[in-house]
């Protein structure tokens, strides 16, 4: 509907954004769903110097939102692997997180023969990988940002 169109009718955008939810919607926590990975770059953030795999991860199937909302197939979200290392965050930390998305994603014969610094260099090796994981929601520390949706990935049996 554009505005020429709209006529007399109500006009859906006349709202005071002081008013309007702007938080994310936020899967149900502790769920075990299934995921697709579909987009995996590596991102580099000014302000602290750190490098980052930013995961866009998608639902494979409809689930629920934490509000009981249905979440449909297709629904969106981010996830960060950090791969720059700091004081309380070292390179065992990387190669241990990095090690179990591509467990996840990759399955144990080809995670044997991927080596970290390969994902880490190259992430879209894990695009379009499908895994499990089991849901979680981030909080932020700061009290800046609203809630969001986290995954912890479940290794293949």
């Amino acid at each position: 509907m554009t505005n020429e169109n709209i006529g007399s009718a109500v006009d859906p955008l006349a709202e005071a954004a002081g008013g309007i939810n702007t938080d994310f919607p936020v899967l149900m926590p502790d769920r075990l769903l299934e995921f697709k990975v579909s987009s995996a770059k590596k991102k580099h953030n000014e302000q602290t110097g750190s490098d980052s795999i930013e995961l866009k991860i998608e639902l494979t199937k409809d689930s629920t939102f934490r509000d009981n909302n249905k979440a449909r197939a297709g629904f969106k979200f981010n996830q960060y692997i950090g791969v720059s290392p700091s004081d309380n965050y070292t390179f065992e930390d990387i190669k241990r997180n990095v090690a179990l998305w591509i467990k996840a994603c990759l399955g144990k014969e080809k995670a044997a023969v991927t080596q970290v610094r390969h994902v880490v260099d190259n992430p879209s090796i894990l695009e379009g990988t499908i895994f499990n994981g089991r849901t979680g929601v981030k909080k932020d520390k700061t009290g800046t940002y609203a809630d969001s949706t986290s995954v912890t990935p479940i290794l293949p049996a």
